[in-house]
């Protein structure tokens, strides 16, 4: 059974966000309590998947110069299939199943306007049971998420024939 998380658990989380390197010991030094208490409340809050640790890039930074949120109607019967298919592409950062005028959200990030179009046309939209497709560029991140993470197959060099990734 998974426990609960109590003030001191968010209290550490805190301390995480702010400097998720910072030290067993300079975390139980701010919140007064002992390094062991530190180091046992994030092993048990990782073991129960309540936080985990990842590395957040820079899309642009990266050569990703083109983030899109993908906005897909499927029908009912694909939505699992879809999903699927979308997590396995390296273009892709994160799938969201929405209730609205669609029933499919993903966030993906592109070398070019042109390779987003060709996974859009060639990939997305030819995938069985996709009835609609509509893209939204994001011009500015204005306040974002950690999730916002490029996955790393995203960042290494494209392989031949990879519709999403040839120029």
């Amino acid at each position: 059974m998974e426990s609960q998380v109590d003030a001191l658990d968010k209290k550490i989380i805190l301390s995480l966000f702010r400097d998720a390197r910072a030290s067993y010991k300079s975390i139980a030094t701010t919140l007064g309590v002992s390094h062991n208490t530190v180091r046992s409340r994030i092993a048990r809050m990782l073991a129960e998947k309540i936080i985990r640790f990842v590395v957040v890039t820079d899309p642009p930074k990266v050569g990703l110069s083109v983030t899109a949120f993908i906005r897909i109607v499927i029908q009912p019967e694909f939505i699992e299939s879809v999903g699927a298919a979308l997590s396995a592409r390296k273009e892709v950062g994160s799938i969201y199943q929405t209730i609205g005028d669609c029933d499919t959200v993903c966030l993906a990030h592109f070398e070019s306007n042109a390779q987003l179009f060709r996974f859009v046309n060639n990939f997305v939209a030819r995938l069985p049971g996709v009835s609609e497709v509509k893209t939204t560029i994001i011009s500015d991140v204005v306040q974002g998420l950690p999730d916002r993470q490029v996955p790393v197959a995203s960042i290494q060099p494209p392989d031949e024939g990879d519709i999403g990734l040839v120029v």
